[in-house]
């Protein structure tokens, strides 16, 4: 089964046999109609699990080094971060950019329980001199941000995994389909699209489309010049 999974994530892109690709322009609209999705399609008895992936509930820590503060003390914005990395325990997620006078950097922490903690002084940066409280330094907040930015064609895309009960991915796609136009109402420049083993076999129906005709044909050509005659060759 893990291999399985692993190989459907290769080919498709899905985890599960069956799933949906949710695209838009906005990861929090994309979140949302995934939840809807989720809901509307818990109704059908095929259905065995499913989960929409939350993409916009990452937990973040900010922090805007001031410049000339830290050049008080004699350090580099270097030295800030350097600190901020090793007070994390790690590198994840790092990005540092310019924000007007100061440097705000990003890092990823995992959630907490409940409210999160208001920001107090924080680590302290050593530069072989005495310690400073980080919150002398640098402005610290939590912030709420996307878990990972996934694109595809050029546009925002989150997924929805299904667990099905059934063998029969055509036929449950067909019915989920059209109880996802009864009663989902797609916003404005969001679309769904169905992926998984369902694109093997939309692709397997339509290379038949054109193998199948090729074959007759070449069966019949076959047997007109064994008998050379059409009245032979059919009856």
């Amino acid at each position: 089964m893990p291999i399985e999974n692993r190989l459907d994530m290769e080919l498709t892109g899905i985890k599960t046999p069956v799933g949906i690709k949710i695209q838009g322009p906005s990861l929090d609209g994309i979140e949302q109609l995934g939840g809807r999705v989720q809901q509307v399609l818990s109704a059908l008895p095929e259905m065995r699990s499913g989960f929409a992936e939350r993409v916009a509930e990452g937990f973040y820590i900010n922090v805007e080094v001031n410049r000339a503060e830290a050049a008080r003390y004699g350090l580099t914005v270097g030295d800030v971060q350097r600190t901020i990395t090793s007070g994390s325990a790690e590198r994840t997620s790092w990005k540092t950019w310019k924000a007007g006078n100061g440097i705000r950097s990003r890092s990823a922490t995992p959630p907490t329980s409940g409210q999160p903690r208001q920001a107090g002084p924080g680590p302290r940066c050593y530069s072989f001199r005495p310690q400073i409280p980080l919150g002398e330094l640098a402005k610290i907040s939590f912030a709420k941000g996307p878990t990972m930015i996934r694109d595809e064609g050029g546009a925002l895309t989150g997924y929805v995994y299904l667990d099905l009960s059934t063998q029969d991915y055509g036929g449950f796609v067909e019915r989920a389909d059209r109880l996802l136009h009864e009663k989902l109402v797609m916003p404005a420049g969001y679309s769904l699209k169905w992926s998984g083993e369902y694109e093997f076999e939309l692709r397997a129906k339509e290379r038949l489309k054109m193998i199948l005709p090729a074959v007759f044909a070449v069966i019949f050509l076959l047997l007109y010049m064994v008998f050379h005659s059409v009245r032979k060759r059919l009856f």
